[in-house]
């Protein structure tokens, strides 16, 4: 598939360096914490991290949640007027690629919607 590149159109530095991803089937605690990006939630790991996860990669079971997409917490830190490729959107999120192949996060409102 043939992806258009957008334009970085203000920087953006990432708040969580030290990201974790989440597998299939695994275990998540979900805490209440304030965002301004609905869709979703904080969690944390058996191994202590804790990250951002789209609310509907998780299920639900008794006492916690269940992921139910492999899913990576990285976040990109660009410049404006950089390049990059959208691969997925989520929430007003987008999984990109930069040029030298770098892959994350990016909120939407740091890319050029033409």
């Amino acid at each position: 598939m043939n992806r258009k590149k957008k334009k970085i159109v203000k920087d953006y530095i990432t708040p969580y360096p030290d990201h974790f991803n989440v597998r299939v089937g695994e275990k998540l605690e979900v805490y209440e914490k304030k965002s301004e990006w609905p869709g979703w939630v904080w969690c944390k790991t058996a191994s202590g991290k804790e990250a951002w996860v789209p609310a509907q990669y998780l299920k639900r079971e008794a006492t916690d949640f269940m992921a139910i997409n492999d899913y990576d917490a990285k976040e990109l830190t660009v410049k404006k007027n950089e390049l990059i490729e959208i691969l997925k959107e989520e929430s007003g999120w987008a999984w990109c690629r930069k040029e030298n192949g770098e892959e994350g996060w990016l909120p939407l409102e740091c890319v050029s919607d033409r």
